[in-house]
């Protein structure tokens, strides 16, 4: 089995976005369920019961995403044709979604957003750039090879 470089690349961010997205939808039954069951000594805010609800609505979307990611970077190792134009969908779509995360989190604070935050959803929007770029700038890197090499005894 061949993959070029820039394959291998795009397969790790996304096999990394993949299992953090996967990770988070997790995380964000878990956090409906201690809400729901209302564990005493656990107090949450309205707005904070608000913004998981509507998290929660869209856990198929997210869910489905990690699903692609990883099945987008599974592709990219054993070479499968359709796995450059996934992971190329599935890239575009995250640089998007985080620049217009960015957009939102700047607005909604009115331009005082939190360095932190911004920082963290900036990594992502910029790796995944760079994942939905390599294949096409390393087409014409040499290829690694996954295949033991004969010995010269």
């Amino acid at each position: 089995m061949t993959a070029p470089r820039s394959h291998l690349f795009s397969a790790a961010i996304l096999a990394l976005g993949g299992a953090l997205t996967g990770i988070t939808a997790l995380a964000l039954v878990v956090a409906k369920g201690v809400i729901a069951t209302g564990i005493p000594g656990i107090s949450v805010k309205p707005q904070d019961a608000a913004l998981l609800d509507d998290l929660v609505a869209v856990l198929p979307f997210i869910v489905t995403f990690a699903g692609l990611n990883l099945a987008a970077a599974i592709g990219l190792l054993v070479g499968r044709g359709w796995a450059v134009a996934t992971a190329g969908w599935v890239a575009t779509v995250a640089v998007a979604v985080g620049l217009l995360a960015i957009v939102l989190v700047i607005a909604g604070n009115g331009g005082a957003a939190d360095p932190d935050g911004l920082g963290i959803v900036s990594v992502f929007v910029s790796l995944y750039a760079a994942a939905a770029l390599a294949p096409q700038v390393g087409a014409t890197v040499p290829a690694v090879s996954f295949r033991p090499v004969p010995s010269a005894a």
